[in-house]
C-alpha cells in the first residue's frame, strides 16, 4: 500500500515539475517526451517492486 502511494506520488510530482518547467520557459512538452518519462517512471516502479520482493525473502 505504501509502495503504491509512493509510486503514484513520484509520478504526479515528476510530471508536475516537468509541466511547470515547460510552461515557465514557454515550451510545450512533446508527446514522445511525456511517454518516455512515463515509461521511465514505470521502469523505476518495477525496480522498487523487485527490491521489495528481495527484502521480503531475507530472514530477519
Amino acid at each position: 500500500m505504501v509502495k503504491k502511494q509512493f509510486g503514484v506520488r513520484i509520478k504526479e510530482e515528476v510530471l508536475k515539475e516537468w509541466h511547470s518547467f515547460c510552461s515557465k520557459h514557454g515550451l510545450k512538452m512533446a508527446d514522445h517526451v511525456e511517454k518516455a518519462l512515463k515509461n521511465y517512471i514505470k521502469y523505476y516502479e518495477g525496480m522498487m517492486t523487485s527490491v521489495d520482493k528481495k527484502l521480503m525473502k531475507q530472514p530477519y
